[in-house]
């Protein structure tokens, strides 16, 4: 049982370091904006594991910036129970000798915090989930892990309302007060496990310029390094310190300069513990037009978020000649947006980097087809007196019974309906890669093509990587008209679709 213990005690330091490290390598991105990573930050007691801090005016969170952030980690070695909103306020859910509960933890760092900083937040992070029927993890907005408004409003008698006053009595703090912390969290549970957690960094480490980590080996010089900044109390480092020790232990990749690549990114999605100003030489952010993933105006789209990328796109801050690679932390119909404004014949030589368990680009190699790099077409004749078509595409998921309601309800006028699926199946993993999606993009706009010969609107529903929707937007400007729509998955609105940006 004292093995057991043990190991599980030693799997957390692990974890913790190595959110340490994927924190501090922001330091060494272009354009940054983190200047200091701290770990077990005495000023934050409570939620001191890690501390990230930015130059001003900090990062932008929603309508307003960020000074800093503070992160308490919680790793388990196994599954064996979930979080819930009760958990939070019992102090046994912790262990058995606890005194006070994560809410109070979390609150007691809020209470020090505040004298120093007026923007902050304070992230809990561990590799559980919610209980699956809790009224929180039901609700909770998961790309940037706060609380949604409904928690803020709900009457005390409603589910979220109930959460809400039990954990301010829990507190023992008026509303006022409650509410200032309240917004100022973040959950990131069903965080990344061991592994895919470092996939991740390692992926993290190679874009800051560190080597590394070699596939399957048993120790890494980076947990190394985090042991030795315990023993040695070194927990606090600007980029000129954590640098030189990475330069010393002969971590630094030596890069050819003037490689002539360059990251740039489209950005209209907050999503929770990234920071695209530390991942790219450049980007262009549109997340002030939203709240959480949906659009403030209907009119936003064409008349603010289109013109925005437009003009950023046409002219790319590193030229037309230089390799671009792109991070598209952005709505689908962004993501082909971005393919119609550099569309290959343009010259602009551009590639989506894929988010999965890490980061992929996805640069075709223009190489032979595979057969089975393919469309199933299924085609229905609805009229032949309205000249536009639907496009549903199906790739990780089906979208046929949702675009289907949607027209209906719409009362969507088309003459046919053309459902594309990839031959190999609908599912999350059924994409092989940048050749995989480059060549069904390609067949697409000819399936596209050929069934609106009459010119009409194309209407595409849409349920596919960004990757595939950068390329079929390079082929976007063969097509008359194109209008594109976005599905509610996070259930807040109506579980529907409603109509996006609309080319050209």
């Amino acid at each position: 049982m004292a093995l057991n213990q043990v190991a599980a005690r030693v799997e957390g330091d692990v974890f913790q370091g190595r959110f340490f490290w994927h924190q501090a390598c922001a330091l060494l991105l272009p354009n940054r904006k983190v200047i200091r990573v701290a770990f077990e930050h005495d000023e934050a007691s409570g939620a001191d594991d890690v501390a990230v801090f930015y130059e001003p005016p900090g990062v932008r969170d929603g309508i307003g910036y960020s000074e800093a952030d503070f992160f308490q980690c919680k790793y388990h070695v196994d599954q064996r129970d979930c979080y819930s909103s009760e958990a939070f306020i019992d102090p046994a859910f912790i262990s058995q000798t606890s005194r006070s509960s994560l809410l109070q933890r979390l609150h007691g760092a809020y209470g020090k915090l505040r004298l120093k900083y007026k923007f902050f937040r304070l992230h809990f992070i561990s590799n559980w989930t919610w209980r699956p029927d809790d009224p929180v993890a039901t609700s909770i907005y998961e790309r940037e892990g706060s609380l949604p408004e409904a928690f803020f409003q709900q009457s005390p008698k409603v589910a979220l309302g109930t959460v809400r006053e039990s954990w301010r009595r829990h507190l023992c703090i008026d509303e006022t007060e409650f509410l200032d912390f309240a917004r100022k969290l973040r959950f990131g549970l069903n965080y990344f496990g061991r592994r895919w957690f470092m996939e991740n960094l390692n992926d993290r480490l190679e874009l800051c310029g560190l080597q590394p980590v070699t596939a399957g080996q048993l120790t890494n010089s980076y947990d190394s390094l985090y042991t030795n900044f315990l023993l040695s109390k070194q927990n606090d480092f600007d980029r000129d310190r954590l640098l030189g020790i990475c330069r010393a232990e002969g971590l630094v990749l030596e890069r050819a300069e003037g490689r002539g690549v360059k990251i740039i990114g489209v950005r209209s999605l907050m999503k929770f513990a990234e920071r695209m100003e530390d991942e790219t030489d450049d980007f262009v952010c549109v997340a002030e037009h939203f709240e959480r993933r949906y659009i403030r105006h209907p009119d936003l789209w064409n008349e603010k978020v289109v013109p925005t990328i437009v003009s950023y796109l046409s002219s790319p801050p590193c030229g037309r000649s230089t390799e671009m690679h792109l991070l598209l932390d952005c709505h689908s119909s962004l993501a082909f947006l971005a393919g119609y404004c550099m569309e290959r014949k343009g010259g602009i030589p551009a590639y989506p980097i894929q988010k999965g368990r890490g980061k992929e680009l996805w640069k075709p190699s223009y190489g032979p087809k595979r057969d089975e790099w393919k469309w199933s077409v299924e085609e229905s004749q609805i009229s032949g007196a309205d000249p536009d078509i639907a496009l549903m595409l199906s790739v990780t998921h089906d979208v046929g019974k949702d675009a289907g309601r949607f027209m209906k309800s719409a009362n969507l006028k088309v003459g046919k309906v053309v459902h594309l699926r990839p031959v190999v199946g609908v599912g999350p993993s059924v994409l092989l890669g940048a050749d995989h999606a480059y060549c069904l993009a390609e067949e697409a706009m000819a399936i596209i093509r050929k069934a609106n010969e009459a010119g009409g609107t194309t209407h595409v529903f849409v349920a596919a990587p960004n990757a595939l929707m950068f390329f079929l937007g390079q082929y976007g400007a063969a097509l008359k008209r194109v209008q594109l729509y976005e599905f509610d998955f996070d259930g807040e609105k109506d579980g529907s679709y409603s109509a996006s940006l609309c080319l050209p």
